[in-house]
């Protein structure tokens, strides 16, 4: 099984909302197996880390609907910051 179909599974088995699941099958749609690779190492290190990251995916979202800057620039921060704990 690739990286992409194991994150898959693990995304089609969470509590994710049906709103939250399609912006996984976004990101999937839209990474390699080495992208993928990154999230399973980060959410095998703690399921909870699959709120954060989906949490941060929303964010980007709506930051890009809006053209809106420094919203963008505001979860790149925090995803830095939380990022430091597995390096």
């Amino acid at each position: 099984m690739t990286p992409k179909e194991k994150l898959q599974k693990i995304i089609d088995r969470s509590t994710l909302d049906k709103e939250e699941k399609e912006l996984w099958r976004i990101f999937l749609d839209n990474t390699d197996n080495k992208g993928a690779s990154s999230v399973l190492f980060v959410l095998l290190d703690n399921m909870k880390n699959l709120k954060f990251l989906t949490k941060t995916m929303k964010v980007k979202k709506e930051a890009l609907g809006e053209m809106n800057k420094y919203k963008w620039e505001e979860i790149i921060k925090k995803e830095k910051e939380y990022i430091k704990d597995y390096e």
